[in-house]
């Protein structure tokens, strides 16, 4: 398989310089093994207890301690060979140091084709550098079909099946409470990625299953990295939000390809939220692949269901942040960013900014800027 330069080389490479041990944790095929091989060549690569997918290596200092890192799937940076690795940050002072868009060429994207590609192969490795998984379906979307066999697209179901089935048997092996029925809601969740937060009640009648299984279940699939919770930010808010969380989807290759997506155009009822769980990923493995866990929540008002989708927390700096599947930001999103400060003046509120298929970033009003997908 070939090798893709990931950005969290060189963290490792200090950590291990200073005789730490190192863990390496996230999702299976992720690329642990191959980038430990290829950073630490004769060293023993052992597995590590506490994770369903992790490897560590022993370190060289007794005294020097343990680090655990989580590597998750390429970034769209790591495939376009691109050397920025500073993690992103909504705010213009970002967006003048980072100046380069990523990979995607403006005047192919009006028909979206070069994403929708992306985000059904996936982000792990196997399915960027193995030749029978990187052919891409036809451009004509009126006939397309992800499970089109003369494009060999039904590969990419083939390894997302197995491999969630792999990962319910090992769940089952370590006897995890109603880890039977873990690919199940995997599936599911896929399909509804449009109803989010999930309704584990309706999970629940559906399968027997308890409630608090089920959440727990959610949590280990946080844990290996197959998804990202969002919880609200309710620390210091001049009134309550809604407390519900939600759930997001690491790789949007298993999320389209587990719900049997078959839409023919990008204006289906599932794609914008697709499209929303592939730029949290992406902002997440902005993060994670260069070896910090960001601090992430969502706001949602319970009074007028005003929302933000994604809100960056460092320490008492709040960045509020929309993920609009249009070329120009949808009339609400700047009311529901200037909402939100409403509900957290304790913090330092910084710019809202909307995140969609703009060319270029630019200043929407007084308070919130855009910022194309491609800028992350």
């Amino acid at each position: 398989m070939a090798y893709i330069k990931r950005h969290i080389e060189e963290t490792l490479l200090e950590a291990a310089s200073e005789g730490c041990g190192l863990t390496l944790c996230g999702p299976h095929m992720a690329g642990k093994r191959t980038t430990l091989e290829r950073l630490f060549p004769g060293r023993e690569i052992m597995s590590a207890e506490g994770y369903t997918d992790a490897l560590r290596i022993e370190g060289t200092s007794p005294d020097a301690g343990e680090k655990t890192f989580r590597l998750l799937g390429l970034s769209m940076r790591e495939l376009a060979g691109d050397d920025f690795r500073e993690p992103f940050i909504p705010a213009e002072e970002y967006l003048s140091r980072r100046n380069t868009k990523i990979r995607y060429d403006d005047s192919k994207l009006e028909d979206r084709f070069d994403l929708l590609a992306d985000v059904m192969r996936g982000c792990l490795p196997v399915l960027r550098t193995e030749e029978k998984y990187t052919r891409v379906p036809s451009r004509d979307f009126n006939s397309y079909r992800i499970f089109d066999k003369r494009d060999g697209a039904i590969l990419y179901a083939i390894f997302w099946n197995e491999l969630v089935d792999e990962y319910r048997d090992r769940l089952v092996q370590e006897g995890v409470p109603s880890a039977a029925a873990a690919n199940y809601f995997l599936y599911i969740r896929a399909f509804f990625c449009y109803s989010n937060p999930p309704d584990y009640d309706w999970y629940s009648s559906m399968t027997k299953e308890p409630v608090e299984n089920i959440k727990s279940l959610f949590e280990r699939f946080a844990k290996d990295d197959l998804v990202w919770i969002l919880r609200p930010l309710e620390e210091n808010t001049s009134r309550p939000v809604d407390p519900a969380h939600k759930v997001h989807y690491l790789d949007s290759g298993m999320a389209v390809n587990l719900a049997a997506q078959r839409q023919s155009d990008y204006s289906g009822q599932l794609w914008p939220e697709y499209f929303q769980s592939y730029i949290i990923s992406e902002i997440v493995k902005s993060y994670c692949n260069t070896g910090i866990t960001p601090e992430l929540y969502h706001f949602r008002d319970p009074d007028s269901e005003a929302e933000v989708d994604l809100v960056m927390r460092f320490g008492n700096d709040l960045y509020p942040i929309r993920i609009d599947n249009g070329r120009e930001p949808f009339e609400e999103s700047l009311e529901y960013l200037n909402s939100f400060r409403s509900f957290y003046r304790k913090y330092n509120v910084h710019d809202g900014a909307v995140i969609c298929w703009a060319r270029e970033p630019y200043r929407a009003d007084r308070h919130n800027i855009v910022i194309p997908f491609t800028y992350i």
